[in-house]
């Protein structure tokens, strides 16, 4: 059987091929939380492009975005509250906002860049302070990010009543490439 048959069912795109996966009811290595849905995507970013993931924040009790490196160690991590929304939209993470709010989107810009060395391990940052994920490349120019919704909210697993969060590529001449023509442009420059 292929790696994709050991999947859960759920969506899946042409960047986040690699899920959905949750706990396995016979045996629960690596994956060790219920609770949990996680997608990985592996990509290649073009020269001079910038790579933004732009999503809505999902119903659920908490998200993360997390880079690795060659070796599968956690590189860089954003959490749900420290993400800024969008103009106009809500980050429900937030103390005190409308967990049920409607508009809830956001961008992410992943950079082929070292982890931010000025956040500072074990602290807590402002919220919505952030807007970059720094996800270093590893042999032939790969990076690695994995998407992750912890507890979605009842009856919306295992996206938290969202979609999967969008690459949208500006490549050097400045045009963009969103979803499927993303994803083919970083399988070009790998």
């Amino acid at each position: 059987a292929s790696a994709e048959g050991y999947a859960i069912p759920g969506p899946r795109t042409c960047f986040w091929s690699r899920g959905p996966h949750s706990a396995d009811p016979y045996i629960n290595i690596a994956y060790p939380d219920a609770n949990v849905f996680y997608w990985a995507a592996v990509f290649t970013t073009p020269e001079g492009s910038t790579l933004n993931l732009e999503g809505n924040f999902p119903h659920s009790r908490y998200m993360s975005l997390i880079s690795y490196d060659q070796a599968g160690r956690p590189m860089e991590s954003v959490a749900d509250y420290l993400i800024a929304p969008a103009a106009g939209s809500t980050n429900p993470y937030h103390i005190g906002a409308d967990r049920t709010a409607t508009d809830r989107s956001y961008s992410v810009e992943v950079r082929n860049a070292p982890a931010d060395e000025s956040r500072t391990i074990g602290m807590r940052s402002a919220p919505g302070s952030v807007s970059v994920l720094n996800a270093p490349a590893y042999g032939p120019g790969q990076q690695s990010v994995l998407y992750r919704i912890y507890l979605p909210d009842d009856g919306t697993a295992p996206t938290g009543k969202v979609a999967l969060p969008e690459p949208v590529l500006t490549l050097k001449d400045g045009s963009e490439l969103r979803g499927k023509a993303a994803c083919k442009a970083h399988s070009q420059a790998s």
